[in-house]
């Protein structure tokens, strides 16, 4: 977490304050994309998730890996932070502020800063914007 992370998107969740620390903890520990087991929990959308319609759980890995390597590769490429990095990788699964502010233990305000500062690092406006130009890095580096 960098210092203008800490602590502020905690002090407003109450009960989730233990969760958030834990996971906070776990980024650390990681630092990287990879995805968690708390992944498939809902957002509130009724969309399926990109890799829940794969046929098989290896397919499933293999595009979650691409979309990793591709949201790392765009977030090298237009200079965004480690916590953008997350942010990307979270918004090119289809998630929402919402999810992002529960997942990262932040604000919805910092949540929807870090979605604006992508999306004017990217030059973009709209999600699908986005996901198109992930799924443009999957199949360039194909």
């Amino acid at each position: 977490l960098s210092e203008s992370d800490e602590g502020v998107g905690r002090l407003s969740h109450g009960e989730n304050q233990a969760e958030c620390g834990e996971q906070a903890a776990s980024r650390n520990m990681t630092n990287d994309l990879s995805p968690r087991h708390d992944d498939a929990s809902s957002d509130g959308l009724d969309v399926p998730s990109a890799t829940a319609s794969l046929a098989s759980p290896d397919a499933a890995a293999r595009y979650d890996d691409a979309l990793k390597e591709a949201c790392e590769r765009i977030a090298s490429r237009y200079l965004l932070s480690q916590r953008q990095t997350e942010v990307l990788y979270l918004l090119a699964r289809g998630h929402t502020a919402p999810y992002i502010q529960d997942k990262l233990c932040v604000t919805l305000s910092t949540a929807k800063s870090h979605i604006y500062n992508i999306y004017k690092k990217l030059d973009i406006h709209k999600q699908h914007e986005l996901l198109s130009m992930v799924e443009s890095e999957i199949e360039d580096h194909a």
